[in-house]
């Protein structure tokens, strides 16, 4: 089991590249957000998302979101969206909001659900910024607690839940247990839906999406 905590003195670009490395190969690892920790791998090989959901100890059919670096980056997999959609994403990107749209692959398992939808989330972490900007796949974007339980920011929790399964741990000390979830809104139904409202209030979204897409 490797640990690592971040401090000042990281290479986060070579830190990434481990990631990257790691998750290539089928390993599942354990990464901060901006929020809270989530379990990062390769969403599409198959097998590590099997491992994955494994390790959640849930259902291949409850999917998981996913890292994005970019708009560019997120549009490649959705379908068309509202005109001023980039703009409206613009208000909150990279951040804690995590975007649920139409997916334009039908077939994705662990990641599209069964109504075609795929969540995604371009995180501001500087760390998680570096991994999605090497990466040339997608990469999972789920929290890291086991199914049922509350996600925690305690390393020693998070090491008993998951040292069976997880070989890398990177810690942040930024992440604590009073931190909130990202929030996240279904954009599929014409107008937002919030389906978890978190670090940022619901108010917010919906007066840049009034300006942007309503108003644009």
């Amino acid at each position: 089991m490797v640990r690592v905590l971040l401090d000042s003195s990281t290479d986060l670009a070579e830190l990434a590249g481990d990631i990257v490395q790691r998750t290539s190969a089928g390993e599942v690892v354990l990464v901060p957000t901006e929020t809270q920790y989530g379990l990062c791998c390769n969403a599409e090989d198959l097998d590590a998302i099997k491992s994955l959901n494994r390790i959640k100890r849930r259902s291949i059919d409850q999917p998981s979101a996913l890292f994005v670096r970019d708009w560019e980056h997120a549009s490649a997999i959705m379908k068309p969206v509202p005109d001023g959609f980039e703009r409206f994403l613009s208000h909150f990107w990279p951040g804690a909001l995590t975007v649920v749209a139409e997916s334009l692959r039908p077939d994705w398992p662990g990641v599209v659900t069964s109504q075609q939808t795929i969540g995604l989330r371009c995180s501001a972490h500087p760390l998680m910024e570096h991994v999605a900007a090497v990466s040339n796949v997608y990469l999972t974007a789920t929290s890291a607690n086991p199914h049922g339980e509350p996600p925690s920011a305690k390393p020693e929790l998070l090491i008993k839940w998951l040292a069976d399964d997880v070989e890398l741990f990177i810690f942040d000390s930024n992440v604590r247990d009073h931190n909130q979830a990202s929030t996240v809104v279904d954009i599929t139904v014409g107008k937002p839906r919030f389906l978890r409202v978190g670090e940022i209030e619901a108010s917010t979204v919906l007066a840049a999406w009034e300006k942007e897409i309503r108003g644009g």
